[in-house]
C-alpha cells in the first residue's frame, strides 16, 4: 500500500524519529561506547587512505583537491561545472542514504516504477483494476451507489486507493 506522505515528509520523519531514539537511548554503556569508537577510527583510517594517493603517510593539499573534484565530477551529472539541488538528490550516496533510512521505516524499498504502479502490493493487474474503476464509474452512473461503494472497497482492500 502506498504511503500517503511524501518523501520529504518522510524523510523528515524519519530523521526525527532516529533524533528522538538517540535523545531516549540515554548514555551508552562502555562496551557500546568502544565499539563505536573503533568503527569511528576505522572509518577515519579508510578515509585517509582513500585521500593519500600516493601512499606517503600524508594527505596534500593537491590530494585532499583531488578528491573533492572527483566528488563534485560525480555529483556534477550534467556536466555544467556546477551542482544544484536535484542533481544532489539524484546522486547514488542520496539514494543509498533514502533507501537506508527508508528500510527503518519499511518504505523505499521497491524500484520507483514497481512502486507507483503497485507492483507486488496487491494481487490484481493494470487491466483488472481498470475494469474496476470503470465498473465503480458505471455503477455510479447508474446510481447504484453500493455497488460503486463495495468496489471502491475492494480496490482499496488490494491497495488501490480512488
Amino acid at each position: 500500500m502506498r504511503s500517503p506522505f511524501s518523501l520529504p515528509t518522510l524523510v523528515f520523519a524519519t530523521g526525527s524519529l532516529l533524533a528522538a531514539g538517540t535523545v531516549f537511548a540515554g548514555t551508552p554503556d562502555a562496551a557500546a561506547e568502544g565499539a563505536r569508537h573503533a568503527r569511528r577510527a576505522a572509518m577515519q583510517q579508510r578515509m585517509f587512505e582513500r585521500l593519500d594517493a600516493d601512499r606517503d603517510g600524508q594527505v596534500s593539499r593537491a590530494e585532499y583537491k583531488a578528491s573533492v573534484d572527483a566528488r563534485f565530477d560525480k555529483l556534477d551529472a550534467n556536466g555544467d561545472g556546477s551542482v544544484d539541488a536535484n542533481e544532489i538528490a539524484r546522486s547514488p550516496a542520496t539514494a543509498a542514504l533514502l533507501r537506508a533510512l527508508g528500510g527503518t521505516l519499511g518504505i523505499l524499498q521497491q524500484a520507483p516504477r514497481a512502486y507507483l504502479q503497485g507492483a507486488g502490493g496487491h494481487g490484481l493487474d493494470a487491466a483488472a483494476i481498470e475494469a474496476a474503476i470503470a465498473a465503480r464509474q458505471a455503477a455510479k452512473s447508474s446510481k447504484n451507489f453500493a455497488e460503486a461503494d463495495r468496489i471502491r472497497k475492494e480496490l482499496a482492500d488490494n491497495g488501490i486507493v480512488l
